[in-house]
């Protein structure tokens, strides 16, 4: 059983105090201006209720009903269907239980909660006593400018969840709370990058001993995984047909395909993974505090760079390499003001139309690029202190 202390206990009521005024605040501000048509989490919240029905949600019968219920056209090209991994029905369970009105403030006030208090807990992580005025600058350009955030907000769509969830994960890591690190890596699971990066952090877990992390990570996988056949079958098929028709029919791109020209493509993919593979290799030998957020924060740009990525959305995930930069340069006054420009770059690309339509395939590459190379900058001018000539370091964390 999870014991909190007495401050964790009223960190906990503070946060849900703030969850109940950003789902409050979502009802009154965001709700009245939009119908469920406009929600990306809406999809996901009819499928997932069909699921448990026992209805098919990928079949295009499911698919024809529910563009009725959202007012498109049954033929209409830009198809909202239920995409994601059948598990999703059961690791959100309990918002698919509730009507879509209130499960929809509570999850876009969530998204909101998430991203105004991450920078909070990373910066905590990092032992770092940044100065207030900056945390307030910081957080709130990682809201608004950074306007990644604010389409997902307002979208209701599960970027910011699933980055939460790593950063949950490495909390919950250097905690020592193995059950809790094995729940939120299921919760990241709910998008196909998550998927590729929680198998990353499987084998980190393998290779640093965290036996009990795994095994429990595995059960309740079983578990989900289990009732996900239980309720709709053998999914998996249609779930990878759904993923092609999804790349046919929505504005998708594969950022370092930029050029066009295959041949450079696989070069460039190749120099991307070189250099993850290098990072990796050196972050290596650092104490876990600081070895899982340099990690994190390169795998999250080797995937922002290398996998297929819908429209601009998934840049929310660049936002914990651009923290970790402004807390690795904290003491350059450049590097500061350097991080407050990239916050505001999307407005930059989109006022000399980068984006285009929202593919914007031009910021997927550029943006990854400029802080996969500040990062690198940064690394080498902050690591001398920590490096050890030895290999990897085990925590002394029990598994």
């Amino acid at each position: 059983m999870v014991r909190l202390s007495r401050s964790q206990l009223y960190m906990t009521a503070f946060l849900g105090l703030l969850w109940i005024l950003t789902a409050v605040m979502t009802q009154l501000w965001l709700v009245p201006k939009k119908l469920p048509r406009d929600y990306d989490v809406y999809p996901l919240w009819s499928g997932s209720r069909a699921l448990l029905q026992g209805q098919d949600p990928y079949s295009d019968a499911f698919a024809r009903d529910m563009l009725q219920q959202m007012g498109y056209p049954v033929n209409d090209v830009y198809q909202h269907r239920f995409y994601y991994p059948a598990t999703i029905a059961f690791i959100l369970l309990p918002l698919w239980l509730i009507p879509f009105p209130v499960a929809l403030v509570i999850w876009c006030g969530l998204q909101l909660l998430l991203v105004m208090t991450l920078p909070l807990l990373v910066f905590t992580l990092l032992e770092w006593r940044i100065p207030p005025l900056l945390l307030a600058m910081i957080a709130v350009f990682s809201v608004v400018p950074w306007r990644h955030s604010a389409n997902s907000y307002v979208l209701g769509q599960f970027t910011i969840y699933t980055l939460g969830c790593f950063v949950l994960a490495w909390w919950a890591l250097v905690q020592n709370r193995s059950s809790m690190t094995a729940i939120v890596l299921v919760g990241a699971t709910l998008r196909a990058e998550g998927i590729i990066l929680v198998a990353a952090a499987l084998l980190y877990l393998l290779v640093t001993r965290r036996f009990r992390i795994v095994v429990t990570w595995a059960g309740i996988m079983t578990v989900v995984f289990g009732l996900s056949l239980i309720f709709g079958g053998w999914w998996i098929n249609n779930f990878l047909d759904g993923i092609r028709g999804y790349q046919n029919n929505q504005a998708t791109a594969l950022p370092a395909a930029l050029t066009g020209v295959e041949g450079v493509t696989y070069v460039i993919v190749a120099v991307i993974l070189t250099w993850g593979i290098y990072m990796v290799w050196s972050i290596r030998a650092l104490p876990e505090r600081f070895r899982i957020p340099w990690m994190l924060a390169v795998a999250l740009l080797v995937a922002l760079l290398t996998l297929r990525q819908t429209k601009d959305y998934t840049l929310v995930y660049a936002l914990l390499p651009i923290w970790i930069i402004a807390w690795a340069g904290r003491k350059q006054p450049w590097n500061t003001g350097g991080v407050l420009l990239i916050l505001i770059s999307p407005w930059i690309y989109n006022a000399v139309g980068a984006n285009m339509g929202h593919d914007s395939q031009v910021e997927q590459f550029l943006t990854p690029m400029l802080l996969a190379g500040l990062l690198t900058y940064q690394w080498f001018r902050w690591k001398q202190p920590y490096t050890q000539p030895t290999g990897i370091t085990v925590s002394t964390v029990s598994a």
